[in-house]
């Protein structure tokens, strides 16, 4: 009886067997492929942040180099009262007829840099005091 059953047990064992190892294959070839595709992710993901941030860096220099030309324009509508070519209320007119968008730049500037770019803090801080420094000589005026 159990040498008819034989080839059948052997059929059955051949079978098990079989679907053991393509299964631990397939397992195999998922774990590789999985790997590699993280791996594409992570790649991926580092590349689009890296144009986030240069996109948001080139942004902050047009927004601080807006900023600073007002604050240039500022000084140059000031400058002449300060000389005594043209009158206090007459730099005024001028001031308010240029309409500076100083206050908007300087608050989006803000934002980036502490947002974005903390790294950048310190430095920035350092040109607000510079700026606080001589903003009286205009304010008095």
């Amino acid at each position: 009886m159990l040498d008819s059953d034989s080839p059948q047990i052997l059929v059955l064992v051949t079978a098990i067997l079989t679907a053991v190892v393509a299964l631990a294959s397939v397992f195999i070839a998922n774990m590789g492929q999985r790997k590699i595709e993280e791996a594409k992710f992570k790649r991926i993901k580092e590349s689009e942040y890296a144009v986030f941030k240069r996109e948001k860096l080139e942004e902050l220099y047009l927004l601080y180099s807006k900023w600073d030309a007002d604050m240039a324009a500022m000084g140059y509508i000031f400058l002449p009262v300060i000389t005594g070519e043209v009158s206090e209320e007459e730099a005024l007119i001028r001031a308010n007829k240029n309409q500076m968008s100083e206050k908007d730049y300087l608050q989006r500037i803000l934002m980036m840099v502490n947002l974005y770019f903390p790294g950048l803090k310190d430095d920035f801080d350092q040109v607000l005091d510079a700026r606080e420094k001589v903003w009286p000589y205009f304010s008095e005026v």
